[in-house]
Order: structure tokens, then C-alpha cells, then sequence
């Protein structure tokens, strides 16, 4: 049983259930004092309020007002989908619900505790207070705390929270037991505007559902309309879970309107407790669309993921887009803790993953102010020599600056091997990206191999790369300031290429004033205090180390005794208090620093480390003294040792004095000589001319860097050349894949053993052959950071027997065969990109072979089909009983978006024979089969190749009053075609040949003829669907290609006009022209998968379509011409056409 209440009375037991239709404008309101349900049948909601009304000029909201008493405060429900308190609004209109002091206990799959659904336009408040709720889901299904959602226009805000009486406060509590049931659940699916908001304070959540990702979290908040996402987490809200304890998604759809500024993430947390044992603290996602992540976390105590766990990390923040979209990435935490345990947990890692391609432009910045950050996690992974649970990790792909500041008071620890306290990457191009990391705090880093503060990374090949841009003074601008304490396993700072290091005590540089109080330092195990590595395109690393103890303390204090600044053969300044005593370009100065009661001076002779792979520098190899050693020269300390290069005295420095130099080094028996490696370290393009773009005579080595491709219009990239060449190619894909290093282009040995080494790992013996289980890790992380993606090599091997024509797509190739040694050719199809298992969103679409030219073709198929069965104007249906019509199409299509850029011309040639019907006065029937005969030419900016469509198409059009006599018509279509289809690269050749493809459309159009006497003008309205289904295949590189149902709906609305027939006289020219406003009712994407990867293209959802065209006939014979233009409104995807046909009556 079930009323709906008109006054603030509940029946005991009864449930509450209002409804108004659509037609209704009259509000629903629901206002009890006291409430009691306990439903146990089916799916009945303990309180149900559904509305479907309401109008633009008058809203029906939907209010909810529920306050339980001292003895009535209960609503229980038993059953799937039997939700405590359900508001349903499908018209216009606001929901409001207010719940305070009631306990609520759901048991049934799907069967939330409070659930506002909106489909219309309003919005969604929920407010809370004193609540409990608790729900139990039977089959793993979930069960929400609180759910929100929304698909139309308006906001969502839920506030829950704890009441306090007097001096005591009773929070709010939700319980859920079951996976995928969060705490709180806020989704809005709209298509235009909406924000969502949620406030938490006085609220204690605790689920028990797992996950990184999906689980049961305890705040989950999903926006993809165009709104902000702000989630305040106040004072006495607490999380225990096994999942997120806060997980934000902002998803921007692709829609008409693409002129908005952006949409934000605001996280703010305020003495809050979030505990998630098997997951992240706050993950927060921003995906598609400009807009910022800004996090600010105080006085918050924040705990991730277990001993034996991993991936978990302490506060995430990514920004992700195929597409120029800006926003910054902003993270403080102030005061409080955050630690992570297991491997690959990081404390804070912030992650502006945007396309490189892009022009995308966007900040990091990190700020610590008193907060201890501390990952614990030990354990090794399961296949990296190390933990990699990193203290602030910030990762940034295109333009902009990464900031980090770790502020006096605050500490950042890590336990593991590898576990660096600060890392940084930068993988942009721009020229003024920088990195600054600010150590004001303490950082200690306890694991071996663990850095303090790592800049930029270095290949096994000594290759810099993900660093920042060079300045003026060709310095990397990439700046670490040590303010704090700096103890390290390993280097205290690491640094790409190099960059600037500043080490302050007391206060600015000449002063001696302690107002700011600065206490760097850097102590380092390794006793590595400074390394500045690896060499890029001739760019030594260019280092300068400004020491400032500012008169209040020791180089002793400053940096640790033995240890060293090494700089790999560049150019290092030593500045002390300001004062350079080493120059980097002409090397020792005559001077001494005062330094309180002591002088600071340095040597003039210098020496090189050679050799710093030992475990402290007793085991190292050091080069002798030497007066004109200025480049590559490397500086200790040591306030004991005579060799320091670094002296504090409290006399002048000696004019004459130079210790003995140590003993000379036994050089090792010279090697035999190995061939000299060809460096390719830019991208190299070779015209037709040349027969490849890199070419060795004889036996040869060809080293391809990280920024280093090779391109050639003879489709050769590297050629071996003479009798049995010994060939070694090796590259540093740093996270490329082989068809953005060689394209579809080929390694050839004429006859000759290739080894191939791909970042340092060999995959391929010139005299073995593929090395059984050799993978290469290669990823947008290095290897030290988590199991990324690998390359290998394939087991089966080609060879090219026949390249004579300059077209390479028309080589002959062997077929793949096990056991190919010598003379085995490569191509990029040759190496297979294997998934890893890192932490992280989803990277960007990627195939076998990124941006390979085949996934051009594989993203338009679906795009081509469709086109055939999209609606062209044409002249009007023939009233002849039989037909023979022959016409001939050309036209163009691109696209608002797509993973590769793709466009592609459509030419066809289609046979029809058809009968008319006349079933009687009123109405007409055509039958039809035709045969096409077409091609697709796809091209983009990764180049292309052809889509051969050859088919069957049996279609039958009804219509009612389409006789010029009548006023009024209505016309349905039906039709199926079957295609056969031959799929070619530009570069690659044959593809595939023989996919089987099946497209069915129906029609539905309503016009209405004003007749005039020389022309007609018809209005008219059109619904039309067409499928297209695909079938898998594997094509000739062994990629595995498949698409799900591609569907196009749309509707139409449009004027047609065309001249009046001559009664007397049938012979003669007519004329027609259309225009018709067309808009899709469904997603515009459609999607190729390939390999397991997604290629995905959009086109607008709405178009103007134009026709013009005429119709000569003489007797039996009738030409027909017309011209067909597409525009879609807002992104300017164009596609055009023209036919010619010829059709004869029977």
C-alpha cells in the first residue's frame, strides 16, 4: 500500500509514493515529520516522487522533505532497484530533498539509499543531515550510498553532514558492502550545460568493494556536460575503503558548441581522513575539454594502499586530450600527512598527459607547506630491479612549466630502492618549458638507487631526454633550489643535460642575516652530491652550482664531506656567496670567498672522474691533476682530505701549494676495433633520389637517437649494402613506437645478419636470429618507474625478393616464415608494442605501429559505408513500370575530429534496375538492385591508402500520395547491401582482400506539394537509420582488426523545388534544387579497434545539406545530373559530390 500525503502526518508503514504526468504543471511536494516504511516486496522505494511535467514558462519541481522523529525514523526496503528515497523528474523542473534524522537500510541489487534521477531540466539538491544509511547489494551490483544523476540541463549539489547538539556532534554515516557501490555518486551525463557540487563535513563513509579505479569509492563524481566539478570535504570527514577514497572524472563530450571557456576541478579537503588500503587517496581525471585540476588539502591526514599492494598513490591529478586544450594542474597540501605503501605508490603525482602533437598549454604546480609526505612501500615489483614509489612525481607532455615546492617544515620520505624523493619529466618541444623543484623542507630518501631529486632521465646510451628547454646562456631551465636538508641513497640531484643547482643558508646570498632561515644541505650515501649527465645532439650538459653558507655556516654543513659534484663532460661553474671561483668556459679563478671566519677557494688544478660505478668514491677511477682541465672537470670536498677540490681554510689559500697527484690508473689492453656507429639524432628525410636515407657499405652501425627518424621515398630508411654485410641498427625509442621512427618504411640487408637493439635490449642476433623472450621496455614512464609497454621482435621473418619498381607498395615480399636469419628484412610490422601494467589513465588510440598509414584506412571504413547509404539528393522517383539506370558519383569527406587526421575522397560507379508498382490510386511501390563498383582514397596526415567496395544493394520504397495530384505525401524505404571489400596501404600494399560487410537502412520521410503552375515547393520532414556491420579479420601484418556496430540516425527538415511537369509534353528538362537542415540523434563516432587500440572519428552532429541538379528525357531515355554539398554546423567538416546518370525505360 501507498499514499501520497497532502499533509506532514505519515501513516505508519505505508510507503510515499506522488506522480504527475506530463501534461502536469502542478509540483510534487512530500513534507513529513516522522516516518516509518519498511517495504519488503519487490522493487517498491521506501518514498517515490516521479514527475514528468512541467514547461519552460512553468516548472513543477519535486520536493522531498523528510525529518524522521524520536521514535519514527526509519525507512527499510528489501528488493533489486527498492530505493530508500527515489526522485525521478522527466520534464522541467527542480528536485529538492531534504533528509534529516532518519536511518535508512536497503538491501537489493541496485537499491541506493537516496537516488535523485533527473532527464529534464532542473536540478538536482540533495541536503543531509544526521543520517544513516546502509546499503547491501546481493549480486555485486551496486548500491549506492547517495546517487545523483543527470542527463539534461541543470546543476547537481549534494550536501551531507553531521548535526552537533550542544558540545556534541553526530556525524552522518553511510555503509556500503557491496562492489561498485560508493559512498556518494554524482553522474552527469548531459549534453549541455551542468555543475556538480558536493559537501561533506561531519560525514563518515566506509565501503568495502576494490578497485584503482571503479570498486566502491567513497566520493565519486562523473561530469561530462559543460559545468564545473567542486567537491569541500570539511572538518570530521573520514573514508575507509579499499577503493578511492575520492575519485573526480571530468569527461568533455564532443558537441556542436565548442566555444566554451572550459570546465574546472576545485577538491578542497579540510581536517578530513581518507584511508584507502587497496587504492588512491583523491584521484581526480580531467579528459577532453580546456579546464584545471586545483586540489588543496590542509590539515588532512591521507593513507594509500598496503605492504603488498601496489599503484596506489597518495593524491593523483591528470589532464588528458587528443586536442589543443589548456589548463594547469595545481596541488597543496598544507600541514598534515600523506603516506602510500606497496610499489609503484607515489605520494603525489600530478600528470598533464596531453597529446605531444598538440598545441595544449599547461602548468604543474606542487606545494607543500608543513605537511609529511612519506612512502613507505619496500617490496620490489615483480619484474623492475626496485619499489619506484616516488615522493612527488610530476610528469608534463606539451607547453608549460612544472613547479614544486616543498616548503620549511615540511618532510618528504621514501623507504624503497628507486624510490627517488622528487622526480620531474618533461617530454614537450616548446622553447621556454621549464623545471623548478624548491627543497625547503627535508627530504630524505632511504632505498639504494634512490635519488633525491632526479630531473629529466638518461638512456642506458648516455642520451638526455624528457628535460627542459635551453636558455639563453645555454643552461637547461631546470633550477633546483635546496633551502632544506637533502640526505640521499644516491645523487642528491640529479640533472639531464644539466641545468642550475642553488644550496642556501641563512638568508639571500651576501647577508648573513638569518630571517628566512634556509638550511640546505645535501648528504649523499653514493657520495654524489651533484650529477649532471648525458649528451644530446653535441649538447653537453652545462651545469652551475651556486653554494651560499652566507657567512652562517661551513661547506661542511652545506655539502656532505666526501662528497662530489660530477658534470659528464660539460662545462660546471662553482659559485660561492655569489663569487664564481670555476668558470664552465675558461675554468679556475684566482680568488677566495670570505666566508664568516673562514675562506672558501678552490684549486686550480683539476681532475675528471672516469669512473663512478662503485659503491663510494674509494672504488671509483680518477683521472690525474691537470692545470688545463676546464671541460668535464668534476670538484669534491672533503674537510679533512688534501685532495678536495673545494677548500675552507681559515688562512689565504697557498699560491704554490698542489698535493701530489694520485697514482695513474692501469688503462685495460685496447679492444679490437668495432665499426663506428652512424648517429642519426634528427629526423632524416631522403628525396627520391637517394636509394635510402641511411646507407652503410660493408659491414656498419647505425645508432638512431631519441629525437633521431628516418624517412625515404624509396621506402628504404637503412640499406646494407655489398657481400654479407654485418649490420647493427639500435635505438632509443624513449616511448616512440617504430612508426614514428622508420614509418612504413624498411631495414634492408642485402644478403647479410642484422642485429637489432632497441633501447639497449637486443631483440635480434645477426647470427641467431630473434632472442627467445627478449623484450624491450618502452613506455611513456621508464623502466624505473613501473612494468611499462615492450617491444619485441616477431618470430616470423620476410624478406624482400623484388623492390624494382620505385613504388614500394608494389615489392614483392616473402611470406612470414619462422627461421629467416640471413637476409631478413625489417619493417616496423616486424615489431609487436605488449601492453604493461602501470599506473595511469588510459594512453592516447595507438596501433602495432603508432600513426602507421594503414590506420588511416582502418578508421575511415566504417565512416565510407555509412556514406553510401547517406541520404543525396537526387532527382524524383521515376513513374516508368521498368528502368535500367547507370550513375556514376564523386565526392569528399572530412572530419571534426579523429585519432589520425583523416580525409578521404569517394568516387562510384552504380548499375540500378528497378520496377514501379502501382498498388492502387494512392499508392506507389519501387523496387530495386543495384551494384556499385567504388573507392575510398584516405589520406591524413600519417598518409593513407585505398578502400575497394564492391556490392549489393536490394532496397523497396512505399509511398502514399506521391502523384503530382496530391497534396500530401508519405514515403518509407527499406534496403540491405552486402559489400565486398579490398583494404590497401599507400606504403604497404595489400591489407586485406575480401572483408565481408553488411549495411541496412530504413527511411521515413512526410513532405507536403504547394503546387504553383510552372514549380513546387515541398516541405518536408525525415527520419533515417543505417547499420553497418563489419566483419573481424586479421590483415597482412598480423594486426587484428574489428568494429563494433556503427549506427547513423538523423532527422531532417527541408525544402525541395522543383519545376512543374509539362502535361502536353513529356519530353524535355526539368529541374530541382533541395536544401535540408539535418541533425544527428546519435553519437557521430564511430570506432575501429586494432590490435586491442581504438581509432575513433567524429564528424557534426549537424549539417545543411544542399542539391541542385535536372533531368533531360527524350522518349525512353532520361539523364540525370545533380551536385550535392554537406556542411556541418560548427566544425566545418565538408564533403561534396556529383553524379551523372543515364537510365532507360522498359
Amino acid at each position: 500500500m501507498a499514499e501520497c500525503p497532502t499533509t506532514t502526518t505519515h501513516t505508519a508503514g505505508k510507503r510515499v509514493e506522488c506522480t504527475q504526468g506530463s501534461s502536469s504543471t502542478t509540483a510534487i511536494s512530500i513534507d513529513l515529520d516522522g516516518v516509518n516504511i519498511t517495504t519488503e516486496d519487490g522493487s517498491e522505494d521506501g518514498i517515490r516522487a516521479v514527475h514528468a511535467g512541467g514547461t519552460t514558462t512553468t516548472s513543477a519541481d519535486i520536493t522531498i522533505d523528510v525529518t524522521g522523529s524520536t521514535t519514527n525514523n526509519t525507512i527499510s526496503t528489501t528488493g533489486d532497484q527498492a530505493e530508500g528515497i527515489y526522485g525521478e523528474h522527466t520534464g522541467t523542473g527542480d528536485m529538492d530533498i531534504d533528509v534529516e534524522a532518519v536511518t535508512i537500510t536497503t538491501t537489493g541489487d541496485g537499491a541506493e539509499g537516496i537516488y535523485g534521477k533527473h532527464t529534464g531540466t532542473g536540478d538536482i539538491d540533495i541536503d543531509a543531515t544526521k543520517i544513516g544509511i546502509s546499503t547491501t547489494g546481493t549480486n555485486n551490483n551496486a548500491a549506492h550510498g547517495v546517487l545523483a544523476i543527470h542527463t539534461g540541463t541543470g546543476d547537481i549539489t549534494i550536501d551531507i553532514q553531521g548535526k552537533t547538539e550542544g558540545m556534541t556532534t553526530t556525524p552522518s554515516t553511510i555503509t556500503t558492502t557491496t562492489t561498485y557501490s560508493d559512498g556518494v555518486h554524482a553522474q552527469h551525463e548531459g549534453t549541455t550545460t551542468g555543475a556538480v557540487t558536493v559537501t561533506l563535513q561531519d560525514t563518515e563513509i566506509t565501503t568495502t568493494g576494490t578497485g584503482t579505479t571503479a570498486g566502491s569509492r567513497g566520493v565519486f563524481v562523473q561530469n561530462r556536460a559543460k559545468g564545473d566539478i567542486t567537491i569541500d570535504l570539511n572538518s570530521g570527514t573520514v573514508f575507509n575503503g579499499a577503493s578511492p577514497g575520492i575519485y573526480v572524472e571530468q569527461t568533455n563530450r564532443v558537441m556542436s558548441d565548442m566555444t566554451y571557456t572550459g570546465s574546472d576541478i576545485m577538491i578542497t579537503a579540510d581536517e578530513v581522513t581518507i584511508t584507502s588500503m587497496a587504492s588512491h587517496g583523491f584521484r581526480a581525471l580531467r579528459q577532453g575539454g580546456p579546464g584545471d585540476i586545483t586540489i588543496g588539502i590542509t590539515d588532512s591526514t591521507v593513507t594509500a594502499g598496503s605492504d603488498s599492494g601496489s599503484d596506489t598513490l597518495g593524491v593523483y591529478a591528470t589532464r588528458y586530450s587528443n586536442t589543443d586544450d589548456d589548463g594547469d594542474i595545481t596541488i597543496t597540501l598544507t600541514n598534515g600527512s600523506t603516506t602510500t605503501k606497496g610499489y609503484t605508490g607515489h605520494g603525489i603525482l600530478a600528470y598533464q598527459q596531453m597529446d605531444q602533437n598538440s598545441d595544449a598549454e599547461g602548468d604543474i604546480t606542487i606545494t607543500l607547506t608543513g605537511h609529511a609526505l612519506e612512502t613507505q612501500g619496500t617490496a620490489l615489483h615483480p619484474t623492475l630491479a626496485g619499489t619506484y614509489s616516488y615522493g612527488v612525481f610530476a610528469n608534463h607532455q606539451t607547453s608549460g612549466d612544472i613547479t614544486i615546492d616543498i616548503q620549511t617544515d615540511s618532510s618528504v620520505t621514501t623507504k624503497g630502492k628507486n624510490s627517488h624523493g622528487v622526480v620531474t619529466y618533461h617530454f614537450g618541444t616548446g622553447a621556454t618549458r621549464s623545471m623548478d623543484v624548491t627543497v625547503g623542507g627535508t627530504l630524505t630518501t632511504e632505498g639504494t638507487q634512490a635519488q633525491g631529486v632526479r630531473v629529466g632521465t638518461v638512456s642506458g646510451a648516455g642520451v638526455p631526454s624528457r628535460m627542459a628547454a635551453l636558455d639563453a646562456e645555454g643552461y637547461r631551465q631546470q633550477t633546483v633550489t635546496v633551502n632544506g636538508p637533502i640526505t640521499s641513497a644516491a645523487e642528491g640531484v640529479f640533472l639531464a643535460n644539466g641545468g642550475r643547482v642553488v644550496i642556501n643558508r641563512g638568508d639571500d646570498p651576501g647577508t648573513t642575516t638569518v630571517t628566512e632561515n634556509h638550511m640546505g644541505s645535501i648528504d649523499s650515501a653514493l657520495g654524489i652530491a651533484i650529477l649532471a649527465t648525458g649528451d644530446v645532439g653535441g649538447v653537453k650538459p652545462k651545469l652551475r652550482v651556486d653554494l651560499n653558507p652566507n657567512g652562517v655556516a661551513r661547506l661542511s654543513e652545506v655539502l656532505g664531506d666526501g662528497d662530489w659534484i660530477i658534470n659528464d663532460g660539460g662545462q660546471t661553474t662553482i659559485a660561492v656567496n655569489g663569487i664564481v671561483l670555476h668558470d664552465g668556459a675558461t675554468g679556475y679563478k684566482e680568488v677566495s670567498v670570505p666566508n664568516g671566519a673562514y675562506n672558501i677557494w678552490i684549486r686550480a688544478n683539476g681532475v675528471n672522474v672516469q669512473s663512478y660505478t662503485g659503491a663510494s668514491p674509494a672504488s671509483w677511477t680518477i683521472g690525474a691533476r691537470a692545470a688545463d682541465l676546464i671541460e668535464d672537470r668534476d670538484f669534491s670536498f672533503s674537510s679533512t682530505a688534501r685532495e678536495s677540490d673545494l677548500m675552507e681554510t681559515q688562512e689565504s689559500p697557498p699560491s704554490t701549494f698542489e698535493p701530489s697527484p694520485p697514482p695513474q690508473p692501469v688503462s685495460p689492453p685496447p679492444s679490437e676495433p668495432e665499426p663506428e656507429a652512424m648517429q642519426v639524432n634528427a629526423p632524416v628525410v631522403a628525396d627520391e633520389d637517394e636509394v635510402a636515407a641511411v646507407q652503410v657499405e660493408g659491414d656498419g652501425a647505425v645508432h638512431i637517437g631519441p629525437q633521431g627518424s628516418v624517412r625515404a621515398a624509396s621506402g628504404i630508411a637503412i640499406l646494407a649494402s655489398g657481400e654479407n654485410p654485418a649490420l647493427s641498427v639500435s635505438m632509443e625509442l624513449d616511448g616512440r613506437q617504430m612508426g614514428q621512427v622508420i614509418g612504413d618504411d624498411w631495414i634492408i640487408n642485402d644478403g647479410g645478419g642484422t642485429t637489432i637493439i632497441i633501447n639497449g635490449v637486443t631483440l635480434h642476433d645477426a647470427t641467431t636470429g630473434v632472442v627467445p623472450g627478449a623484450v624491450a621496455p618502452n613506455g611513456a614512464f621508464n623502466v624505473r618507474t613501473t612494468e611499462e609497454a615492450g617491444v619485441r621482435v616477431r618470430t616470423e621473418g620476410v624478406r624482400v625478393l623484388d623492390r624494382s619498381d620505385p613504388d614500394p607498395a608494389n615489392w614483392r615480399i616473402s611470406d612470414p616464415t619462422p627461421g629467416i636469419i640471413a637476409d631478413r628484412d625489417f619493417s616496423a610490422a616486424d615489431f609487436i608494442r605488449e601492453a604493461g601494467t602501470g599506473p595511469g589513465p588510459t594512453p592516447p588510440p595507438m596501433m602495432i605501429e603508432e600513426y602507421a598509414p594503414r590506420s588511416a584506412v582502418y578508421e575511415a571504413l566504417p565512416n565510407v559505408l555509412l556514406g553510401l547509404h547517406e541520404r543525396v539528393p537526387t532527382a524524383s522517383r521515376t513513374q516508368q513500370p521498368s528502368w535500367l539506370k547507370i550513375t556514376g558519383h564523386t565526392g569528399s569527406q572530412d572530419f571534426d575530429r579523429s585519432s589520425v587526421g583523416i580525409e578521404y575522397d569517394l568516387d562510384y560507379v552504380q548499375a540500378e534496375a528497378g520496377k514501379h508498382f502501382t498498388l492502387n490510386n494512392n499508392t506507389e511501390a519501387w523496387a530495386t538492385l543495384q551494384y556499385l563498383d567504388g573507392t575510398a582514397d584516405v589520406s591524413s596526415p600519417v598518409q593513407g591508402g585505398d578502400i575497394d567496395v564492391q556490392g549489393l544493394n536490394i532496397s523497396l520504397e512505399l509511398c502514399r500520395g506521391c502523384t503530382d495530384n496530391e497534396e500530401t505525401y508519405v514515403l518509407g524505404s527499406i534496403s540491405l547491401g552486402r559489400y565486398d571489400l579490398d583494404l590497401d596501404s599507400d606504403t604497404r600494399g595489400t591489407l586485406k582482400q575480401g572483408v565481408d560487410a553488411t549495411v541496412y537502412a530504413l527511411a521515413l520521410e512526410a513532405g507536403r506539394r504547394l503546387q504553383r503552375p510552372t514549380y513546387h515547393l515541398i516541405p518536408r520532414l525525415r527520419l533515417e537509420h543505417a547499420s553497418v556491420s563489419i566483419e573481424r579479420f586479421t590483415d597482412a601484418v598480423n594486426a587484428r582488426v574489428s568494429y563494433p556496430d556503427a549506427d547513423r540516425l538523423a532527422i531532417a527538415l527541408g525544402m525541395r523545388a522543383e519545376t512543374a511537369p509539362n502535361p502536353k509534353k513529356k519530353d524535355g528538362l526539368s529541374l530541382w534544387g533541395s536544401l535540408d537542415l539535418e541533425h544527428r540523434l546519435d553519437d557521430t563516432q564511430t570506432t575501429a579497434r586494432v590490435s586491442g587500440a581504438r581509432l575513433e572519428a567524429e564528424s557534426g552532429d549537424t549539417s545543411i545539406l544542399l542539391g541542385l541538379g535536372g533531368t533531360w528525357q527524350r522518349d525512353r531515355l532520361k539523364l540525370h545530373a545533380g551536385l550535392s554539398a554537406r556542411e556541418s554546423l560548427g566544425t566545418g567538416a565538408e564533403s561534396y559530390g556529383a553524379s551523372l546518370g543515364l537510365s532507360l525505360k522498359f
